[in-house]
């Protein structure tokens, strides 16, 4: 009785998994980044005298 499996076959799917790491490493980091607000001089006096 012979073993048959699938040698490197079976583990072909893996060798996409490098770069989908790095994609959802991509797309959490666009997530996560927030654009500074904009702030005039009233807010910014109001902030600095509180």
């Amino acid at each position: 009785m012979t073993i048959r499996d699938r040698g490197k076959i079976k583990w072909l799917p893996a060798s996409f998994i490098p770069i989908q790491f790095k994609m959802i490493r991509e797309m959490y980091m666009e997530d996560v980044m927030q654009n500074k607000p904009e702030i005039d001089d009233f807010k910014l006096k109001r902030t600095i005298y509180k």
